[in-house]
């Protein structure tokens, strides 16, 4: 026909990408095309009179699905490497805030021993040296205390000897260099009493290790450099 060869080199002029198959009669009725994929699929005459439908009114509908299909699959993609991504952010930040608080409580652990000012981690106020150091120190002063007791015990009688009830009697004076003592004469270093030379002290005139008793007739007050030298003389 006539009118169908027309129809056919107007739509290989204004819609190449699409081929003529059958149907065309006028127009006002659809007609069967075919596109570069091999989809056929039915239009209007009036979609192919002007440039301006070109491309637009003509698409195949399996094709546009088809391009849909990819975008969302595209978008869908897209989106699962955005999420991947914010939750490797997500750990990446969960471990930083990890170290973070691991490195605070290390630094609240970090401590300097009290006695030999050495670096120590815990909570522990001294090294595993002076640890051990303290604990034979403490060892030895009470079984030197113990050993002094049971002399004291064994030499006779056994009284309660007071420093402030002797500092009374003795007027504060060290009988030995007659001086009077000085009972501020001490500090605190490192949670240990340590005393000055003319702090007041309990001192036995005759020595316990010599026979002498804990009583109250065989003390006097002295000071602590004092008894210091008379030791058991």
């Amino acid at each position: 026909m006539k009118y169908e060869r027309e129809i056919i080199k107007k739509l290989e002029k204004e819609q190449p990408h699409l081929t003529y198959v059958s149907g065309y009669k006028n127009e006002y009725t659809y007609f069967k095309v075919k596109c570069d994929k091999g989809h056929i699929f039915e239009i209007s005459p009036k979609t192919i009179r002007t440039s301006k439908s070109k491309g637009r009114y003509c698409r195949c509908p399996e094709c546009y699905k088809e391009k849909l299909q990819k975008q969302r699959e595209k978008r869908k993609q897209e989106k699962q490497i955005l999420l991947r991504h914010k939750e490797k952010q997500k750990s990446y930040k969960q471990e930083i805030d990890y170290l973070i608080r691991e490195l605070d409580s290390l630094q609240r652990k970090i401590k300097k021993c009290k006695q030999c000012g050495k670096i120590i981690i815990g909570i522990k106020q001294f090294c595993s040296e002076c640890k051990v150091k303290k604990k034979k120190d403490y060892q030895r002063q009470h079984k030197k205390k113990t050993q002094r007791e049971t002399m004291m015990k064994a030499n006779g009688k056994f009284e309660a000897i007071e420093l402030q009830e002797l500092i009374k009697r003795d007027n504060n004076i060290c009988y030995i260099c007659k001086q009077e003592c000085d009972s501020t004469d001490s500090q605190w270093v490192n949670g240990a009493f340590i005393v000055g030379n003319n702090y007041p002290s309990i001192d036995h005139v005759i020595p316990i290790s010599k026979g002498g008793t804990n009583t109250w007739d065989n003390v006097r007050l002295a000071h602590m450099i004092c008894n210091a030298r008379k030791g058991n003389n």
